[in-house]
């Protein structure tokens, strides 16, 4: 799959994971806190949501010349929600801080190396 689709395909993954935020934020804060939410966890949430929603929409959206900004954007969100969970770790059961430490990595992980792959110079190589 080429760089282009792949960031499409993550983009409207985290599109997806906005809409559910927004939609679902109580449920979204039992994921990632284990335990019953406090009364601006909420409204967090769905801020947070809507953060990806834009994300994933302008990744789908943007020409492949602008990939490569969206992609550094959403790996500087994702670099956030990682230093956040790490901060917050202790509040957390330990599944869920596991769980979200590891998906902010690796999507921000994959957000950096498709950024590297959509640069102008790696698609001229290719």
């Amino acid at each position: 799959m080429d760089v282009a689709r792949l960031t499409r395909l993550t983009g409207r993954v985290r599109m997806g994971v906005g809409v559910g935020a927004m939609v679902a934020p109580e449920l979204a804060v039992r994921v990632l806190r284990g335990q019953g939410a406090s009364s601006i966890e909420p409204l967090l949430t769905r801020m947070l949501g809507a953060r990806d929603v834009a994300l994933g929409l302008g990744a789908v959206r943007a020409h492949p010349d602008q990939q490569q900004l969206w992609l550094r954007a959403a790996a500087f969100s994702d670099a956030m929600d990682l230093l956040s969970c790490l901060l917050a770790r202790r509040r957390m059961t330990t599944g869920a801080a596991a769980g979200t430490i590891a998906f902010s990595a690796g999507v921000g992980l994959l957000d950096v190396l498709l950024s590297r792959r959509s640069s102008p110079a790696a698609r001229s190589r290719s």
